[in-house]
């Protein structure tokens, strides 16, 4: 009784969390748009610099708030009408292709990380 099972060492104390954290949704998840966000993060320096530039009094706290950057760029890609084009084009490999690293606001993707075709 002294040890928890091995399911939840030494992490998890109880079912609740344990279930919240592995709930079926979350299992679920298409691993393709999980890719396309995880690939967001090597832009952030290149829209955090943006972003300042855009007002560098108002927006000088962008660079210590990479997490939040990245968390809303993920969301508003998720968010895209787009995103099953995006996830089947750039969501299988690993790879992040320097043409892919292209955004614009005049993209056909309205702004967000333009992944064209290689």
């Amino acid at each position: 009784m002294g040890q928890p099972p091995l399911r939840y060492a030494p992490h998890f104390e109880d079912d609740k969390t344990y279930d919240q954290v592995f709930r079926n949704g979350r299992l679920k998840a298409d691993s393709r748009h999980i890719l396309l966000c995880y690939k967001i993060q090597f832009n952030l320096r290149k829209f955090s610099q943006e972003i300042e530039q855009k007002g560098q009094n108002k927006y000088s706290f962008i660079h210590r708030s990479r997490n939040l950057l990245w968390a809303l760029l993920c969301q508003g890609l998720l968010n895209h009408e787009d995103i099953e084009e995006l996830a089947e084009q750039h969501g299988t490999t690993m790879s992040v292709a320097l043409n892919t690293r292209k955004y614009s606001a005049d993209s056909p993707h309205r702004g967000f990380v333009y992944f064209s075709p290689i």
